[in-house]
């Protein structure tokens, strides 16, 4: 009963932006969630017989930056994230995002960086609601895909960590092309029943190039791993939803969710506050 509560005040309490802020980031992430067999009936999973144990919940972070480190890395403002989450569609998903955003006060953000792992919802989500914002492929998700794409190319043990630390280093210079290129080479040595998945390995890149200049985000000291939403979905969902033995109905998890973004985002004595009608002590002046 007190979920969907928390849901109603979560999209209330408009931020009070006084001045422009250098940056806002928004990031979104997926993580599954164990249901009740019901919850399931007729969904594709990655079980051997092709059926489903979880559904995936989406997790959104908005917070800001205003500073750097000595050394130009990013420093996250304390207490500046807040969360959104839903089993929905990616579709009704990206405006809550969106919502999120503009109650934080996102048309006084000097700059908009869209942080996401590469999943082609993600991307959506960034082009509907986003669409003046910098996307940035996180660092990590890009290095997983490039180990593999190196083993996938290469079968000797030292020559796949050798190009590993070259590809990488090219990487990090805004070099991507240059990775491509050396990719789409190496790929005509392969024997041609390989030559499909590779391929594709190298499209994730191909289609990502714009959203991989880590050399230019570094230089402006803007974060490029998507590290806060990640360990969101481990502290809102995982934390709480994911424990050994659990399994939820989709109404459950959702009060659960809105609880834990209201708890974990800074924003739960706001809410509780408005249910309760807690100012009613505050004293107020009298009419003149």
């Amino acid at each position: 009963y007190s979920g969907p509560l928390i849901a109603q005040e979560l999209k209330q309490g408009r931020c009070h932006v006084e001045h422009p802020m250098p940056i806002m980031y928004v990031e979104v992430d997926g993580t599954g969630v164990p249901m009740v067999p019901q919850e399931l009936v007729g969904r594709k999973g990655k079980q051997p017989d092709g059926s489903a144990k979880t559904r995936e919940v989406k997790l959104g972070c908005v917070f800001t930056q205003t500073a750097t480190d000595e050394e130009g890395n990013p420093l996250r403002d304390p207490g500046s994230t807040t969360y959104v989450g839903s089993f929905e569609s990616s579709d009704s998903f990206g405006l809550k995002v969106r919502e999120e955003a503009r109650r934080r006060g996102i048309g006084k953000a000097a700059g908009i960086v869209f942080l996401g792992d590469g999943a082609a919802w993600v991307w959506e989500v960034a082009r509907l609601n986003f669409p003046t914002a910098l996307c940035i492929l996180d660092f990590y998700h890009a290095l997983e895909h490039l180990f593999e794409l190196c083993r996938s190319l290469y079968a000797d043990e030292k020559w796949i960590v050798r190009i590993q630390e070259q590809w990488i280093e090219r990487m990090e210079e805004d070099g991507i092309e240059e990775v491509i290129a050396s990719a789409r080479q190496r790929l005509q040595d392969l024997p041609p029943e390989l030559r499909n998945s590779v391929e594709k390995q190298i499209g994730y890149f191909e289609t990502n190039k714009d959203r991989m200049l880590y050399k230019t985000y570094r230089s402006k000291g803007y974060f490029y791993g998507s590290g806060v939403v990640e360990a969101g979905c481990r502290t809102v969902v995982g934390q709480r939803l994911k424990q050994s033995g659990m399994l939820w109905s989709r109404p459950g998890a959702e009060n659960v969710l809105e609880l834990r973004c209201a708890l974990l985002g800074n924003r739960w004595d706001e809410c509780w506050d408005r249910l309760h009608h807690s100012d009613y002590l505050n004293i107020r002046p009298v009419a003149c």
